[in-house]
């Protein structure tokens, strides 16, 4: 069978302001913005933002979205997971998202971890996950 690696090089989600979410995510996680791209008929616009360890999470407004909040009882992705080193990362994460507004749920337990859940202006899940040793 042919190989992946095991690790996510982007997550590319839909939003239905490019510049707000753009604007969210980069002061949440410290992105910096790589490129930006566009459909030559006006179809959608993206802006791609990097993170330091290199995951890359594209943003992409499309013309024909109705702005209807996200669900993740619809198909599709149901949410993203992104890994914290430590439960007292995962800890430290609390307070800064109190200090950008952004409400949380408090660390929650499960068999695989523990984490956090936000959610971002389009209403779609993120959690911040410490794995089990």
């Amino acid at each position: 069978m042919p190989e992946i690696t095991g690790a996510v090089h982007h997550v590319n989600l839909s939003v239905s302001d490019l510049e707000r979410s753009a604007a969210w995510y980069s002061e949440l996680f410290g992105l910096k913005e790589l490129a930006r791209l566009s459909d030559p008929d006006g179809a959608w616009s993206k802006v791609i933002l990097q993170h330091h360890s290199g995951l890359l999470i594209g943003l992409t407004q499309h013309s024909r979205n109705g702005a209807a909040p996200f669900s993740e009882i619809l198909c599709g992705v149901d949410h993203v997971a992104l890994t914290v080193p430590s439960p007292d990362d995962l800890s430290a994460w609390i307070p800064r998202l109190g200090t950008l507004g952004i409400e949380s749920s408090a660390v929650k337990t499960t068999p695989l971890g523990l984490l956090v859940t936000i959610r971002d202006p389009d209403n779609i899940q993120i959690e911040l996950y410490c794995p089990h040793g």
